[in-house]
């Protein structure tokens, strides 16, 4: 279900950035194809992205992170005293504590991306070939 929304959505994406670049039904199909294959490149360079970093993000990679801000936060919040550390604890114990929270990784984003970046790859052969 969630695979079917999200190619829908993105196609819908990729048609408005190509009608936007010039495509129309008077050009030819060489020509379309280019601004088809920009609007396909965008959005699944986009989704890529975007679904790389929500995978990263399951992996505990940015933990560390999100401790050091919440520490320095309080740090200089709380410099007239109170702990320094978020919610009392430990890096250890912040870091079990998120582990349990972590959901599972969501890969439908990534792939549909790489998909729309293989399209893409299509629009422009076709361009260059016909």
């Amino acid at each position: 279900m969630i695979w079917a929304a999200l190619i829908i959505a993105e196609a819908a994406v990729s048609l408005l950035i190509a009608r936007s670049q010039g495509m129309a039904m008077g050009n030819t199909l060489s020509l379309n194809s280019r601004y088809l294959c920009d609007g396909c490149f965008v959005v699944g360079l986009m989704t890529t992205g975007i679904g790389l970093l929500t995978w990263v993000s399951t992996t505990g990679f940015f933990d560390m992170m999100g401790y050091g801000i919440q520490y320095g936060v309080r740090a200089f919040v709380g410099l007239f005293g109170g702990n320094r550390k978020p919610n009392g604890k430990s890096f250890y114990e912040y870091k079990l504590e998120k582990d349990e929270k972590r959901g599972k990784p969501q890969l439908a984003l990534m792939l549909t991306g790489v998909l729309f970046i293989l399209l893409s790859m299509m629009f422009l052969a076709m361009y260059y070939n016909l």
